[in-house]
C-alpha cells in the first residue's frame, strides 16, 4: 500500500486525502481481494480491542468486548444441580459404533 501510494500520489498512505485513500483502497480490493479482506478484518480487530472503544461499547450496550478474547470462567457440569437431570437421563439418540 505504501509503495503504491508513493508511486501513484508521491506521498505516504497516512498523508493521503480521504479521496486518495479511498481510491487506493478500492484499487487494492480489486487487485488482491483476499488480502484486502484480511486487511479489513485486522482493522476491525485493532479498532474493537482499543480500550476507549471497548469502554464505550460496554457503556452503551453492556457488552464487554474482552470476554471473547480473555474468556469467562465456566464451572463444570454438575448433575446434582438438577438443571439438566431430565435430559441427562434420556437415552442416547446417536448409535454407538460396534467395538
Amino acid at each position: 500500500m505504501s509503495a503504491e501510494a508513493s508511486r501513484k500520489f508521491s506521498k505516504g498512505f497516512a498523508t493521503l486525502s480521504l479521496a486518495e485513500r479511498t481510491e487506493l483502497l478500492q484499487w487494492f480490493e480489486e487487485q488482491a481481494p483476499l488480502a484486502f479482506t484480511l486487511l479489513k478484518e485486522l482493522t476491525y480487530e485493532v479498532y474493537y480491542r482499543d480500550g476507549s472503544v471497548a469502554k464505550l461499547i460496554e457503556q452503551r450496550t453492556g457488552f464487554d468486548t474482552r470476554l471473547p478474547v480473555e474468556g469467562i470462567e465456566i464451572k463444570g457440569y454438575d448433575k446434582t444441580l438438577g438443571l439438566l437431570a431430565e435430559v441427562a437421563e434420556k437415552p442416547r439418540l446417536v448409535r454407538r459404533p460396534p467395538s
